[in-house]
């Protein structure tokens, strides 16, 4: 039998096989431990309050420090990364890092983002946290101001009460009583409700980044029961969001007498439609209402649970 042998063709070939495979190995490699590098906030105690300050247009705003500059940053439970200021990221070099996030602008484009890598930051002089990950966001260069994110959230339980502008954590979650609305949700989705309008039902995430009541897109099935039944007249409005700002936006508000979150009844709730958005919330002019229950870390692993009582 003759010994089989390669030429040189062959054998630069399965070198070049080796080296693709050998770079995608260290470029999965990179990519885990990229993504093992999401905040982890770590508190000065298990449990305690924190008295938070409303922007003006109702959302919480957490006071932050990074290399002696103190700032705010409004807690948002409809992102997956805290975002700051691209300006900022900038002037204090933050390093690139390998992983690219993909979002939506507010014209339900696509996104994508080079994530920066934080050393440190110091949350309501409370919650430290070391080398993470933060979406630099031009946007935000107007508003100077940034966005925690559920990498923070995730690691605590919260009750959030907005009359009396307290910010409570535990490591335990929190107990829901009879008569709170609750639903669960799992570890890798959003927090969100059931919302039943007449005979149009549809799910709506829980958006502490968002300063309306309830919004609808107006080509989802609540947008075009509400349009039907309510014949409101269109505004175009010059608007924006968390990744783009001065876009035009066709825009319904209507205000329902009668709506149903998880089954239980709440009366004359504002409602938005808007031509541009492709998903449905409910954002802290409603949630003002009441005190909301954030439990991340239950004793489910794969099941998180979120509730809302009226104060």
């Amino acid at each position: 039998m003759q010994t089989p042998s390669f030429t040189n063709h062959t054998s630069q070939r399965i070198s070049a096989q080796w080296a693709v495979i050998f770079y995608f190995l260290l470029l999965t490699a990179v990519m885990n431990q990229a993504l093992g590098q999401e905040m982890v906030a770590k508190a000065k105690s298990t449990s305690g309050s924190i008295p938070f300050e409303k922007t003006t247009d109702n959302r919480i705003a957490l006071m932050a420090t990074y290399r002696d500059v103190s700032f705010p940053m409004v807690l948002d439970s409809y992102a997956l990364f805290s975002a700051l200021p691209e300006a900022w990221v900038k002037n204090w070099k933050l390093p690139k890092t390998p992983y690219i996030y993909t979002t939506r602008d507010f014209q339900n484009k696509r996104r994508k983002v080079k994530l920066r890598l934080m050393d440190s930051l110091l949350v309501a002089g409370q919650f430290e946290a070391s080398k993470f990950y933060v979406n630099p966001k031009k946007v935000l260069n107007t508003f100077e101001v940034g966005f925690l994110g559920t990498d923070f959230l995730n690691d605590y339980n919260w009750k959030i009460d907005f009359g009396g502008g307290t910010l409570y954590f535990d490591e335990s979650p929190f107990r829901a009583r009879e008569d709170d609305i609750r639903n669960t949700f799992g570890k890798n989705e959003f927090p969100w409700f059931e919302v039943s309008i007449g005979n149009a039902s549809q799910r709506a995430t829980v958006d502490l980044g968002a300063h309306t009541a309830l919004s609808f897109p107006v080509q989802s099935r609540m947008g075009e029961y509400l349009l039907k039944k309510y014949n409101p007249s269109p505004q175009v409005v010059t608007t924006g969001g968390a990744n783009s700002l001065n876009v035009t936006d066709t825009q319904y508000t209507i205000l329902v007498d009668s709506i149903l979150i998880q089954g239980k009844r709440f009366e004359n709730v504002p409602v938005r439609l808007s031509q541009n958005t492709r998903v449905s919330f409910i954002g802290c002019q409603f949630l003002e209402r009441g005190a909301l229950i954030l439990n991340y870390k239950t004793n489910q692993q794969e099941e998180r649970e979120v509730a809302f009582r009226v104060l």
